[in-house]
């Protein structure tokens, strides 16, 4: 069964305001967000290609951010982005097809579709 967007919406801002009657104290949370020396991990500023990255020793990471050097592409980068191409294909095209279609109809033949697209490849 789909649920429709306005629905979901509405869940949320529910959630939201049950979520609010009850606020956990600062003190309870683990840290403080304002005080060191702990800071949430969204202010270190890494991508998740630089914590995951290709190179053993991390020098990718030092070369793009200090020394603004791109790095040339490896297979291994050429693989995850190819990798990531289709499956960001696969995931829109899926839900295209059940937006506009009922959802039981779906099957294997729309990813193969796609994934027909990219045989051959290099």
């Amino acid at each position: 069964m789909v649920v429709p967007s306005f629905v979901f919406g509405r869940l949320l801002r529910r959630m939201h305001s049950l979520r609010q009657a009850y606020p956990i104290p600062d003190e309870l949370r683990g840290w403080s967000w304002d005080k060191p020396p702990v800071k949430p991990r969204a202010y270190l500023g890494l991508s998740i290609y630089e914590v995951a990255s290709y190179c053993p020793t991390r020098r990718d990471v030092w070369l793009r951010r200090f020394s603004g050097v791109t790095p040339s592409e490896i297979p291994a980068m050429k693989l995850g982005l190819d990798v990531h191409e289709v499956i960001s294909s696969v995931i829109s095209s899926v839900g295209r097809y059940a937006v506009l279609n009922d959802v039981e109809t779906i099957d294997s033949s729309i990813v193969d579709e796609i994934l027909r697209k990219y045989e051959g490849r290099e």
